[in-house]
């Protein structure tokens, strides 16, 4: 993915050490050797302005996001996806009583999976307005 990292993307980055803040900086100059046994390229980047005083040594361990590309999608948690019988399936909420709720069996074409969160990729089939069951999808799918 070397190919892809540019001067001036965007990287988010955390010291797992010191906590789970996360901290914004941007590629500054991208290495041209490609060094070790690991096969590791060097990247340095600038941190973007933080408002809050923080205190790094060089040479600390990060973690670290570059953004290549970006996508708008949409997406829902992994706990919302049903997969059976090869096929991966949603429920959404069709209607509401004060006793009941009626849901609705769609297929789904799932993408890219990232941070629990699975792409979809037929996003016609619903709108940001939709309500998905997010949790216990499962107990409800059954294999017809």
């Amino acid at each position: 993915d070397i190919l892809k990292i540019k001067k001036g993307q965007k990287i988010r980055f955390k010291i797992p050490d010191a906590g789970t803040e996360s901290f914004d900086a941007e590629v500054h100059l991208v290495g041209k050797t490609v060094e070790g046994l690991n096969r590791v390229i060097k990247i340095h980047g600038h941190l973007i302005k933080n408002d809050q005083p923080v205190s790094f040594v060089p040479g600390m361990f990060v973690e670290a996001d570059i953004i290549t590309d970006l996508n708008t999608s949409i997406g829902l948690p992994e706990s919302a996806v049903v997969s059976t019988n090869g096929h991966q399936f949603v429920l959404v909420q069709q209607k509401k009583t004060t006793t009941s709720r009626f849901f609705e069996k769609i297929e789904i074409k799932p993408g890219i999976t990232e941070n629990g969160i699975i792409q979809l990729l037929n996003k016609n089939d619903l709108t940001a307005t939709d309500s998905v069951l997010i949790d216990g999808a499962f107990n409800l799918i059954t294999d017809d």
